[in-house]
């Protein structure tokens, strides 16, 4: 499996924290934009080089609108956190300053002590959207692979299905063939293989004898993208209906034998 490699100086995505309280305090909404402009381009771009025409389009713009849920979510978090401590010690400040005669407190002492509390919680918010970002551009990896291996997987198996399908359809427009030709009352879909030379079956039905008994029977075969042995179990017939349907078109033949006669009715 691949792995991804984001060379990505967050400095970029986290200027906006550093901006002065003075300056109406940091920015939320700015710093989504800078994570969505720098940290979830970087990724997706390095994604693309590194899958090339294996990363669809649908599967980027999933993956990128996920990206920017993920930050838009870890940047609200933190903000949150912080809008409630910080309101929490404007809340005390207050309070002090109310009970500065009591206390005898100065309110310059009162100031000092409460901005140093507001800068510690700046700096305990710049700390944890650091530590978010580092974390999110870390598992960011992981999800774009898993995402588009994933994708791959579907779209192989898709084509697997299909050139099934596709055999099925095949074998199904030859059966009325195969039961004029060779068709009797005891014809079932356990014996339909017994009693034609496999050339033969396969003219005529368009798949192989081995292939039919596969798809009815089923059997060992080894996957193409382990290497390993793995067990099909068949049954891609339903008898009940295959031998009724026999039934039913071998009596309608037996009806049209006389179709040209003048007795018929």
């Amino acid at each position: 499996m691949i792995q991804l490699h984001f060379p990505l100086n967050l400095s970029d995505a986290i200027t906006e924290m550093n901006v002065l309280r003075e300056e109406a305090g940091y920015s939320a909404p700015n710093l989504k934009q800078a994570l969505h402009t720098e940290a979830v381009k970087a990724i997706i771009d390095t994604a693309k080089e590194e899958y090339a025409s294996d990363m669809k389009a649908s599967t980027r713009n999933q993956i990128e609108r996920k990206l920017k849920d993920e930050t838009d979510s870890l940047v609200n978090k933190a903000f949150s956190n912080y809008k409630i401590e910080a309101n929490t010690i404007e809340k005390e400040r207050q309070d002090a300053l109310d009970n500065c005669v009591t206390t005898n407190r100065s309110e310059e002492e009162v100031n000092q002590e409460f901005d140093r509390r507001q800068e510690e919680a700046a700096s305990k918010l710049q700390e944890t959207l650091n530590s978010s970002i580092s974390d999110f551009v870390k598992s960011a990896s992981e999800e774009v692979v898993r995402t588009v291996e994933t994708s791959k997987k579907e779209r192989e198996k898709k084509g697997i299905e299909d050139s099934v399908k596709d055999h099925l359809r095949g074998f199904s427009r030859t059966i009325p063939s195969f039961l004029m030709a060779y068709g009797t009352e005891e014809t079932t879909l356990e014996n339909f293989d017994t009693n034609i030379l496999g050339e033969v079956f396969k003219e005529v039905t368009s798949i192989s004898l081995a292939q039919f008994r596969f798809l009815r029977d089923g059997g060992v075969y080894t996957n193409k993208q382990t290497g390993e042995e793995e067990l099909f179990e068949g049954k891609m017939f339903d008898a009940v209906v295959f031998n009724d349907s026999v039934r039913e078109f071998l009596n309608l033949k037996r009806k049209l034998a006389d179709y040209f006669d003048e007795d018929s009715t």
